[in-house]
This record gives structure tokens, sequence and C-alpha cells, in this order.
């Protein structure tokens, strides 16, 4: 009876790990490049450092050697993220004893169990994403209704960032209201029928400017900050480096998230060096990583990507901010103040990471299986005990995971929408 009890119990967890990683969908833009760092027999820590591309400057004209240090670019991953479902589930053993068991218990308990944890992994996701993507497009509160509004206008901003667009592995999510409106204004279009008439077929839109389209329902909701007048750099000419400070009016809020430009400080892209476009305002955008709400006139922004300026390896504006550079909150929205709206997104996998993790087994269990995916890291831990005080088999499901931030200047497009 035993054998046969764990051999259910081992099913159970690895059928739920596949019902996981099939159903994913903005997760699997993530890179999981080094979820198998978290595999080894020694504890890492919470928190992995794991390096980016070295950048150069080529010297023209000039043969002479002259050694370029090599400053090894870093970012993290943070496990930090668990998700549990806990449940008493004496009644399944009978479910599977019975005819066709296993096909009841997937259908009537685990598959809504995995589809919970799946929403959540996805839910977070699309907030990291959200959160950490300085490109930015649209208008937040408004939603986009034409191709070149969405995938067209994210592909030349990740194409002007020197995106590796061409291979053909990028991912496109917004909210399903947007998804109808722009797949009804390919009415506009002929060719290709084939395509045209599938998208009408099923709802949604296959693929487009190099993007495949996902009408996505996981995606962040984000509420703009606040500010009561004017917000400058502080006196304090040519700031740079991944904070910046500032001056504002006493109570002015900055949230996770928003999206900011500085006057003056344009875009260049990140291999020619050269600028993408210029504006007064600014075409370089920068994300806010921390939220802040002034106490005084004064403060201190962590954003993202860090600033660097000519003369850099790594140079991503033409000119560092002057003193007092106005700063624009939410470019591309008119009186952004408290505006809500959902964030969609453009994914090259690059942008950020994922890892997952197994957690420990613990030997007093009656029953404990674990299954971890070994291309995403994410693993599935279902344990079943006896609980002598209520009389019931318990049973829980738990994961853990967690989000770096990779290349997302160049390859994540932030897509405002109501």
């Amino acid at each position: 009876m035993a054998t046969n009890t764990f051999n259910k119990v081992n099913w159970v967890a690895m059928k739920g790990l596949s019902l996981l990683k099939n159903s994913l969908a903005v997760a699997p833009y993530f890179s999981d490049e080094y979820s198998g760092d978290y595999a080894q027999k020694f504890a890492i820590g919470r928190t992995m450092t794991v390096p980016l591309s070295q950048r150069y400057i080529v010297q023209r004209n000039d043969m002479t050697f002259t050694a370029q240090g090599l400053d090894r670019p870093t970012t993290s991953i943070s496990i930090d993220q668990t998700g549990t479902i806990a449940l008493e589930w004496g009644s399944i053993e009978q479910a599977l004893d019975m005819e066709r068991g296993e096909e009841r218990v997937e259908e009537i308990y685990l598959k809504p169990a995995i589809a919970y944890l799946r929403q959540e992994i996805e839910s977070s996701a699309a907030q990291f994403a959200a959160q950490n993507s300085s490109m930015v497009i649209g208008a937040l509160g408004t939603n986009p209704n034409t191709y070149d509004l969405t995938s067209g206008a994210a592909l030349q901003k990740l194409t002007e960032m020197s995106c590796p667009v061409d291979d053909d592995n990028l991912g496109l999510f917004l909210p399903p209201a947007v998804n109808r409106v722009v797949k009804t204004s390919a009415n506009a279009f002929f060719n290709p029928q084939l395509d045209i008439s599938k998208q009408f077929r099923t709802g949604f839109i296959q693929k487009s400017d190099s993007f495949d389209w996902y009408a996505c329902n996981s995606l962040y909701r984000h509420t703009a900050g606040t500010w009561a007048g004017a917000v400058t750099m502080s006196a304090v000419a040519n700031q740079s480096g991944a904070s910046i400070n500032i001056i504002g009016t006493s109570g002015d809020t900055f949230k996770k998230g928003d999206k900011i430009s500085i006057a003056g400080v344009n875009e260049v892209n990140l291999m020619t060096r050269t600028v993408n476009s210029v504006a007064t305002a600014g075409t370089k955008t920068f994300t806010i990583t921390s939220a802040v709400t002034l106490a005084g006139t004064t403060g201190t922004l962590a954003i993202y990507p860090p600033i660097y300026g000519p003369g850099s390896h790594y140079q991503n504006v033409d000119a560092l901010p002057a003193a007092s550079a106005a700063l624009t909150l939410w470019p591309g929205t008119t009186t952004p103040n408290g505006k809500v709206g959902k964030i969609g997104l453009g994914l090259y996998p690059g942008a950020f990471f994922i890892a997952g993790v197994k957690l420990d087994e613990p030997q007093k269990a009656e029953f404990c299986k674990q299954y971890q995916d070994r291309k995403t890291g994410l693993a599935i831990r279902l344990i079943q005990d006896w609980d002598n005080r209520t009389s019931t088999m318990t049973t829980r499901f738990d994961l853990t995971w967690g989000f770096g931030i990779g290349l997302a200047e160049q390859c994540a497009v932030a897509i405002a929408c109501a």
C-alpha cells in the first residue's frame, strides 16, 4: 500500500510540473541560462551575481597598443518569490483507486492548483518586466489601436538599440482589448490572405513585425506618481550612474516603474554610439526602480539603466544632464499624474532572467517528491503528511523563483495601455 501511495504522489508531482511549464507565456521570454547554478549541491545564497557582456571602444586610425580595462559588468538574480497551495487531500486517495482515477484527479484537483501557481509566476514576471523596462511607447491610460502603435513602434525601439530582432524570437504581450482592436484594423490589408483570415478565425494575431502576439491577462496595472510642479535635476551638472539627485515639491511621489526622461539627454545606439533621435525633452527614457516620496524639496531617484555619457564603454546618452534640467514623467502621456493603465510588453529573451530552485525535502514527511525542469529551473515540491490533530491527510504544493535584469535596456519595451 505504501509503495502504491508513493507512486501516486510521484505521479502528481511530475504531472504538476509538466502542466506548469507548458502553460507559461510571459516567463519563457525570460532567459533561464543561469538556473543550473541553483542546482548545485551547495547553497549559493538568495542572490546570485551573473556577468553581462563587456563593451569596448574601437581605436580608429591609431595602431598604438592601448589596453582597455575589463570592468566585469554584472547583474544579479534574487530568489525572493514563493507560491504555496495547501489543502486536505484525504479524499483523493479514494479517487486514485477508482477507475480512471488519475484523469479525475488531474481535471478536478491538479489542473486548477497548477493554474493558480502558474498565474502567480506569470503575474510576477509581467510586473518585474513592466517595472524594469526603460524604453516606453504609448500613452498611459489610452489603448493603442494599430500595428504601427504596437508591434511597429516596439520593433523600432528594439532595433534602434541593437536588440537581435533577426533571431525571430520576440514576444508581444498586450491586453485582450488591444489585441481585438488591432486585429480589426487588419481589414485594411489584403496580404498575406492566409494569415489575415486565420486572425479572424481564431481571434488572435499570430505574428506581426517579427513578434509572436499574446492576448495577456497577466499584465501589471501601474498607477503613475504625482508631481505638484516642475521636477528638475539638482544644481550639480553632469550626473551619471544608477541614481540621480533631483529637486521637486514636498509630497511629490515617484512610483517604482514610473518612466522619466531628462531634458537634453538623448538616446544613443549601444553599438554605433550615434543618436537615434533628438528632442528638447530628451529621448532617453529611464525607469524608477525604487519608490520615493519627497519629504522636502530634494531627493534621490534610483534609475535603470544607469546614465553613461560620451567616452564610456557603456555610453547610452549623447550628453550628461545639465544642472537643473527638467524631468518629464511618462513621456508621451498627457497629464500623467496619477494615471492608471496596464503595461504591455515587447520582449526578447535576453532582457530578463528567471531562475528556480529546489526546496528542502523534509525527511519526517510521510511522502515528499519534487520535480525540477532542467531548462527553467522551476521546481514543484509536493508534500503529503498525516495530521493526527485533525485526523486528515494534508497536501501542499510549493515552488520558489526569482528574477534579474539582463539586457533590458536594449531588449525590452514597456507599452503603455489603458
